[in-house]
């Protein structure tokens, strides 16, 4: 638990860097103009699908339609804003993955870890298969729990669980595909997959914080290369201790 507060601390300190805070404002604006777009052409299609779907149910007698159209139409408009907040945030966070975190490890390996030389190799067609798969686990896990979400309140912690695997599986390979060898890489997923975890659900925990949610990707990605790349130097001084 402390190298997760370690490196949570860290991060902190080190967003404040001029080219960190470039990396906070650039994926979280493109993933603004993106979904702005997206918004714009498609909304019609969905307050419209959307207003089929509740008028399907039944309102209670004692509401008039008009009032029941007005207030499903703000309900509806309100529903989709609501839901483009996680969308925003998850864009941000695959974009950061993918694109900044090349410059994220960089400048974490030799502003804090000049010792750890690269032994891995950063295939983008891995990274690419290694997205998909947390993709697939994330969309997949929606859509078997998707029934808990309407029938029981855990849809925050199953929310939360799915989004914290994704996350930690997209930084924790970025983070140690160049520096790490594919035992190293190994053997750090094996015996700390916990703490990534746990990483990853503090990370998951701040989607439901407003504001903040959407300005974190660059700090999930330093909290996460700091604990990687700390873990692969103690793992690599444990081997040299144990050859000497």
């Amino acid at each position: 638990m402390n190298d997760i507060v370690v490196s949570i601390w860290k991060a902190t300190q080190a967003q404040f860097n001029f080219k960190m805070l470039i990396l906070v404002f650039a994926p979280f604006m493109f993933s603004v103009v993106c979904w702005s777009v997206i918004t714009f052409i498609y909304w019609n299609d969905w307050h419209q699908s959307l207003i089929l779907w509740i008028n399907g149910s039944s309102p209670p007698q004692w509401l008039s339609q008009g009032v029941v159209s007005i207030a499903t139409g703000y309900f509806i408009s309100v529903m989709i804003l609501f839901l483009l907040a996680p969308a925003v945030y998850l864009t941000t966070i695959l974009i950061t993955a993918f694109f900044s975190m090349p410059i994220i490890v960089e400048h974490v390996q030799i502003r804090d870890f000049p010792q750890i030389t690269k032994r891995g190799n950063s295939n983008i067609v891995l990274s690419i298969v290694n997205t998909l798969i947390a993709l697939s686990v994330l969309i997949l896990g929606w859509l078997v729990s998707f029934p808990l979400w309407l029938l029981t309140p855990l849809s925050p912690l199953i929310s939360i669980l799915l989004t914290a695997y994704m996350i930690q599986r997209l930084f924790r390979f970025d983070a140690l595909s160049l520096y790490a060898t594919r035992e190293e890489l190994r053997i750090i997923t094996q015996r700390s997959f916990y703490k990534f975890m746990m990483l990853g659900i503090i990370a998951g925990v701040m989607q439901f914080i407003p504001f903040i949610n959407l300005f974190i990707a660059t700090w999930v990605g330093l909290a996460f290369t700091y604990l990687a790349l700390e873990e692969l130097r103690q793992l690599r001084y444990s081997e040299a201790y144990t050859i000497n």
